[in-house]
């Protein structure tokens, strides 16, 4: 209830008038040496077009040395999306090197307004 509007649910299918509210927990085991961890969320089409993109910038210092995760938020507009196919992805990565990205991508579809 903190993070999400309202309950989650696993719908893929959005009008161009509806927003759609993001959660994702990245995690960090706290044994690195302090650094900077990327997130990036991005809504692409099939071809790779990018529609939307947030960058935010976490420290590993905000965790104080413990385990644990940073919670990642972002309530994106499906207004200006044409209908059709898109994969949203949220992937972070560690600036310390020799760290890979992680990420997750989730494929789903926009609809016309008035065909809901």
């Amino acid at each position: 209830r903190e993070v999400l509007p309202a309950p989650p649910i696993a719908q893929r299918t959005f009008p161009q008038n509806d927003e759609v509210a993001v959660f994702a927990e990245i995690y960090d085991d706290g044994k690195a040496p302090a650094h900077k961890i990327d997130i990036v969320a991005m809504i692409r089409n099939d071809v790779g077009t990018i529609f939307f993109k947030n960058e935010e910038e976490r420290d590993s210092k905000e965790l104080e040395g413990k385990r644990g995760g940073f919670g990642y938020t972002a309530r994106i507009p499906m207004t200006g999306l044409q209908p059709g196919a898109y994969v949203l992805t949220v992937e972070a990565r560690s600036r310390l090197s020799g760290n890979p990205a992680v990420s997750r991508q989730v494929r789903f579809h926009v609809t016309d307004t008035n065909s809901r």
